[in-house]
């Protein structure tokens, strides 16, 4: 059992977690997802503001991989995998510091595993939080080791961390302020965080944050138009609206949270609430979740429902399986660390099956063929660009735009040229047989049940 929190163990486990994925999804589908193929499209070239509503970071990242690498399903898929080996490093090394029992640790080490958003949608093509994972770990160990001996070191690793998370994704500011609140209000975390060391914090976080600072204010405009389209401020609420935000909100912790209990209920045993008033870092973690859960509920008495999405708990319910395990009564036996090592290879297992099924078995998801079932690839292999010599592309639909520039290497604009003798590309995604016929001007390539077609016009 202790093998797998070792070193040695912990990074086989992860090896083989991550090169059997990394091979599932590069031999399943050569297109990318919609967040994938918006990389694409942003990174030909380097911007402060891409007007998406993201910091910049990872499309700098991405556009230095493709800078030396050739652009490419599987130079994207191993930069994310490499990032996310660095989160679920960190992830035992966190677990290590806040568990002292072997069997404890490696429930501990594996709990990722039991949140369905982190086990399952991270693998769909997650871009910005894939970084933000990281420097949630990242933050969420450095103020451990604070805690644990302030050495000057952890304060730096925090400010870096904490720019990092920021120029990530600006919704890492939500997971600050909730643990800079759960904090001031537990005595021995306020001490180390109200110290002389906490001025080194502050002007890392600062000078690493730039790159989303920046972006705000080249272009104030424009980010807090984003922030309105993103979080849809209504004036006038009705109670059909504010249940439906309830029921949302609900779903999410439920994604979140409801397998870690199952799981940790089974594998841990006997299930008691702690009532030690001397674990301090309980209760920081207690507060840091129930802050972060006040604040959302008060986002859905501001915001529209129909805007609330699940992937915004990530800085709030990311370290739940922790807090579970913390609450857990040390009930330690024999049988114990079996029992908990025969779930974890149990559910490593059935994530990879289900995995496997996904992406063999099953086209459809929410009654619409995946995007990876798309054969955008092989129908734009069919185009002659030969034909289009010396003419400016372009397109309308970034999603298209992004796999030609993946098959040809070149650029492509999103939008209409005004150049006289530019072509125009359109594509669309059809079910079934093909309703029309081809002719010189279109290509089409099909795949099951799912076709896509491409067509061009010259200006």
């Amino acid at each position: 059992m202790i093998w797998l929190v070792s070193s040695y163990g912990w990074l086989l486990f992860l090896t083989v977690y991550f090169i059997g994925h990394f091979f599932l999804r590069i031999s399943y589908s050569s297109s990318f997802q919609i967040d994938g193929a918006e990389q694409v499209v942003l990174a030909q070239t380097m911007k402060w503001n891409y007007g998406n509503f993201q910091p910049p970071l990872f499309t700098w990242i991405v556009n230095g991989l493709w800078r030396m690498f050739p652009i490419s399903v599987e130079s994207f898929v191993l930069l994310r995998y490499l990032i996310l080996f660095g989160v679920f490093w960190l992830w035992r090394l966190v677990a290590i510091e806040l568990f002292k029992n072997p069997a404890r640790q490696l429930l501990a080490t594996v709990s990722w595993l039991l949140v369905y958003d982190f086990t399952w949608k991270l693998h769909q093509g997650s871009t910005h939080t894939t970084l933000m994972m990281l420097a949630l770990l990242m933050s969420f160990y450095a103020m451990l080791m604070i805690l644990k001996n302030r050495d000057i070191k952890w304060y730096a690793l925090l400010g870096l961390s904490i720019g990092l998370g920021v120029s990530s994704k600006y919704s890492f500011v939500g997971f600050v302020l909730s643990a800079l609140i759960a904090g001031l209000l537990v005595k021995e975390v306020r001490e180390a965080i109200l110290t002389s060391k906490i001025i080194l914090t502050i002007p890392l976080a600062l000078f690493f944050s730039i790159p989303a600072l920046e972006s705000i204010v080249l272009d104030a405009e424009s980010f807090f138009h984003g922030l309105n389209g993103q979080l849809g401020h209504s004036a006038y609420k009705n109670d059909f609206v504010i249940n439906e935000a309830f029921i949302s909100l609900f779903n999410a912790i439920a994604e979140y949270c409801g397998l870690t209990i199952i799981l940790l209920l089974i594998a841990g045993g006997v299930f008691n609430i702690k009532r030690d008033e001397k674990d301090w870092l309980l209760t920081w973690m207690a507060y840091l979740f129930f802050v972060g859960v006040i604040i959302l509920l008060s986002m859905i008495f501001l915001f529209d429902a129909q805007s609330f999405k699940a992937r915004w708990l990530h800085p709030f319910l990311w370290f739940f399986p922790f807090l579970v395990l913390r609450l857990m009564v040390d009930t330690s036996k024999p049988r114990q660390g079996i029992v908990v090592l025969t779930s974890a290879l149990t559910l490593l297992l059935l994530v990879y099956a289900l995995r496997i099924i996904q992406l063999s078995g099953f086209e459809y998801l929410d009654r619409k063929p995946s995007k990876l079932s798309w054969p955008i690839v092989q129908a734009i292999e069919k185009i002659n660009f030969n034909d289009f010599r010396g003419a400016d592309l372009s397109t309308r639909n970034m999603y298209l735009a992004a796999h030609v520039i993946l098959v040809t290497k070149g650029a492509v604009k999103i939008n209409v040229s005004s150049e006289p003798g530019g072509i125009e590309l359109f594509g669309d995604v059809f079910y079934g047989p093909s309703e029309t016929g081809i002719n010189k001007n279109s290509v089409e390539s099909q795949r099951g049940n799912v076709g896509y077609r491409i067509g061009w016009r010259r200006l």
